[in-house]
């Protein structure tokens, strides 16, 4: 013969916030606003998280390099306008500036 067993509710609450409150004492504590404004300022102050430390947060700032071979001649040509353009510009004034100490250099000869 085998004796069944009913199983009983267990009273007790897995929570943290509720294993320093005592479950017959919840009336009395909930019709005290302080208590409660007290309560959900610890209960608040348990469920923040540091931001700092979040995956997001931290994938926010890391930049991942990208190797497909498109990305790579995009970034070439980048850097070939770039260079281009500020090459001819720096040319231009190395061109006028030669022009200017030549002509300079004649007139103080004669």
């Amino acid at each position: 013969m085998t004796s069944m067993t009913s199983a009983q509710p267990s009273l007790e609450c897995g929570c943290v916030c509720a294993k320093d409150v005592n479950i017959d004492n919840y009336a009395a504590i909930l019709s005290d606003p302080e208590l409660v404004e007290q309560l959900t300022k610890n209960i608040t102050k348990m469920l923040k998280i540091d931001r700092t430390v979040l995956s997001s947060t931290i994938r926010k700032k890391t930049s991942v390099a990208d190797t497909r071979t498109s990305a790579t001649y995009v970034g070439y040509v980048g850097i070939v306008v770039l260079v281009v353009s500020f090459g001819s510009l720096v040319m231009m004034d190395f061109t006028n500036l030669f022009v200017q100490r030549t002509s300079r250099s004649k007139r103080w000869r004669l």
